[in-house]
């Protein structure tokens, strides 16, 4: 969009935020950040399905969140780089049509003092009172000494806002700027240190009074915007001048109304990107799915207000940077922990805990059936409570396991400790045993003193010895197996005898 008709439509656009959002540009980008998180939700999705034994699709989705994850980080570059460009443009426009008013009341102002001092020397010739046409002229001295303020800095005012001029591809000086900070703030007249404590206290970086005197304060408040600066301009890829960063900078302080932050020297706020790749880890650990743009946006917000909070500041040390004594954070606010609290107080959280408490329970008492363990609903509990502090559920499996290979021989306890269940050790002898005694094989425990006289302390009893135990059993006597059996053997001797042909 051309500055012209930027300029030329500027009078409908009430704030910088609807002009953003009337720029199709803007809208674009947004647009295609917003189809990527999608894309990568569902990647991440189709790659959390797939199992890591499939080695071929596992892959292939791995490649495909990589891919996705790589669209949202351009696509978000993309969204900084256009905003970026969209309210330097927005600027540009504001301020042609501001001082063009603050032009026009200018010179309404001067057009009414001039009459005024004709007035004036009328009054002083004829002797009336000129105390009125005085008070008049004051105020509107006053009022004339006050327009001006849209017009573009003068280099030798030395405020901040001469670092505007300071744009281009490549980022400035980070350092350099950091290291010459107490020299900056000490060489300014006063003029300077004025607009400089104004501006840093308007962004609340600074917490002191507004003053035409230098101190370590307005130095430490300085690096501060200055390493907050630096964080911004790698975020969006570009270098963001002073002077439009303290500026967005005020206009985020207004709109989400956050409290004063403490200057240090040694601490840097997070960037949105950052922001947003802890929101989503956090996400997806806590509850298992990636977060929606509009969660992301809203616990950035949270997280960007709460690092500035004076709370959030805890251990200092000095260090000297530009001949001047500064405070350096070397401890501030635990961000991660800060972002698991807010996403623990969810409902959804406590939803997804109790569900994942009762499919820990239903897990290790399969486990524990499997193997013949019978645990209380107290163990069971404490085991679920453990799980959920962080304990690997395949540590108390195997616990189970371990219970379970008490009194068997050390092949049996081998298998248990690689993860086999005793019941699929026992399982060919349950076999056996539910074909010969005709039983359901799922009324078979492991309890059963039959099945497991199939293995004992010195071993195992072949498949064809406990067959030949199984007939010696008394139930056996009521099955069709050995009805058959009987009536073939008497058949036999009769036939033996010649009564049967």
């Amino acid at each position: 969009m051309a500055e012209t008709d930027i300029t030329g439509a500027f009078g409908s656009v009430k704030s910088e935020k609807s002009y953003l959002n009337a720029r199709l540009d803007v809208q674009s980008a947004r647009t295609k950040l917003f189809n990527a998180n999608k894309e990568l939700i569902l990647a991440q999705r189709a790659f959390a399905g797939v199992s890591s034994t499939d080695t071929v699709n596992y892959q292939k989705a791995a490649d495909a969140v990589k891919s996705a994850q790589a669209a949202v980080d351009d696509a978000r570059t993309e969204v900084g780089r256009v905003e970026s460009i969209a309210r330097t443009d927005y600027k540009k426009a504001k301020s042609k049509i501001d001082i063009k008013k603050d032009k026009a009341e200018s010179e309404k102002i001067q057009d009414r003092l001039d009459n005024l001092n004709i007035q004036l020397q009328r009054a002083v010739d004829s002797g009336q009172s000129t105390a009125a046409i005085n008070a008049e002229i004051n105020d509107l001295t006053d009022k004339k000494n006050k327009t001006g303020k849209y017009a573009p800095a003068k280099e030798q005012t030395g405020t901040v806002v001469d670092q505007e001029k300071q744009t281009g591809t490549n980022l400035r000086n980070y350092s350099k700027e950091v290291q010459d900070a107490g020299t900056f703030i000490y060489g300014k007249n006063e003029q300077g240190i004025r607009d400089i404590s104004r501006l840093l206290k308007d962004a609340k970086f600074y917490n002191g009074p507004i003053t035409d005197k230098p101190n370590n304060l307005l130095v430490e408040a300085y690096i501060a915007a200055l390493r907050d600066n630096k964080v911004t301009s790698t975020y969006k890829g570009a270098d963001v001048p002073f002077g439009e960063y303290i500026a967005d900078r005020i206009r985020f302080v207004q709109e989400t109304g956050t409290g004063a932050a403490k200057p240090t020297a040694g601490m840097s706020f997070s960037s949105e990107s950052q922001a947003a790749a802890k929101i989503e880890t956090i996400f997806k650990t806590e509850l298992g799915r990636m977060p929606t743009p509009a969660e992301v946006e809203k616990y950035t917000k949270r997280l960007m207000k709460e690092e500035r909070k004076p709370s959030s500041f805890q251990k200092y040390e000095t260090e000297v940077i530009g001949g001047v004594k500064v405070r350096k954070v070397i401890e501030g606010l635990d961000k991660d922990q800060f972002l698991t609290g807010l996403v623990r107080k969810l409902p959804e959280y406590d939803k997804r805990k109790a569900e994942t408490r009762s499919l820990t329970i239903q897990s290790l008492q399969g486990v524990a059936n499997s193997n013949g363990v019978t645990l209380s609903p107290q163990q069971l509990e404490q085991y679920a409570l453990d799980v959920q502090n962080g304990k690997d559920v395949k540590v108390i499996q195997n616990q189970i396991r371990t219970l379970a290979g008490l009194g068997m021989p050390e092949n049996v306890r081998k298998l248990l400790g690689e993860g086999v269940d005793l019941d699929t050790i026992y399982s060919p002898y349950k076999q056996a045993m539910a074909s010969i005694l005709e039983i359901n094989p799922n009324t078979i425990t492991l309890t059963d003193p039959t099945l497991r006289s199939a293995i004992g302390q010195q071993g195992e009893v072949s498949l064809y010895d406990f067959q030949r135990q199984l007939r010696k059993d008394s139930r056996w006597q009521y099955t069709n197996n050995a009805r058959e059996e009987v009536s073939t053997a008497a058949l036999q001797v009769l036939r033996d005898f010649g009564f049967q042909g």
